[in-house]
């Protein structure tokens, strides 16, 4: 049995988001558009050495 938590500390709007968010996602799938494993580590890598350069005022 499952059972369900509503303790994510997410207001209306935040979940509504979140569920479009889901819903798009799926949406996606559904067309074939998807990553592999790899292209999705390495698209975030990417953000993160991104975010990092920013954050150190090296551009």
């Amino acid at each position: 049995m499952l059972v369900a938590a509503n303790d994510d500390d997410l207001d209306a709007q935040e979940r509504e988001a979140l569920h479009a968010a889901m819903d798009e996602a799926e949406q996606q799938l559904d067309a074939g558009q998807s990553l592999s494993e790899d292209e999705l580590w390495n698209r975030l890598k990417a953000i993160r050495e991104t975010q990092d350069s920013a954050a150190s005022g090296s551009c």
